[in-house]
């Protein structure tokens, strides 16, 4: 019995690296994961050799940068296993041609979340009631 036995993880960034090795680590507490990547060939190859080893685990393409990608990445831990638990951000998002100062030009979100936010408003309606598990890297 693991200690993530019933709970359902969500890891972008999940076909390789740090997000790869939680992925995999969850997993063997039990977990059912979704690997979120744009890397798809990588990540469906991660869960095909979960599911090998007896884990529940999908692959969802997204593109960490896109709001509707990270949407829908939600939707589809809800709909394939039911709710969300868990959620790690370790998807890393690099643009070429970066100088100092020029990120502001390519973010996402025009400020930074509130104080005190705990997770993503796309997470909320799909999370267990009373489920504490947030965490982003």
């Amino acid at each position: 019995m693991g200690r993530l036995d019933g709970k359902v993880a969500l890891v972008t960034g999940g076909a390789n690296g740090i997000g790869l090795a939680c992925v995999q680590r969850f997993a063997e507490e039990g977990a059912r994961v979704v690997i979120a990547d744009v890397l798809d060939d990588p990540g469906e190859s991660a869960a095909v050799d979960l599911r090998g080893e007896g884990h529940e685990a999908i692959f969802v393409h997204l593109d960490a940068a896109s709001p509707s990608d990270n949407e829908a990445a939600v939707v589809v831990a809800a709909r394939d296993f039911g709710s969300l638990d868990i959620l790690v951000t370790a998807a890393g998002i690099s643009f070429a041609g970066y100088t100092s100062g020029t990120i502001r030009a390519h973010a996402t979100s025009p400020r930074p979340p509130p104080p005190g936010a705990r997770r993503p408003r796309s997470c909320t309606p799909h999370s267990r009631r009373g489920s504490r598990s947030w965490t982003s890297t």
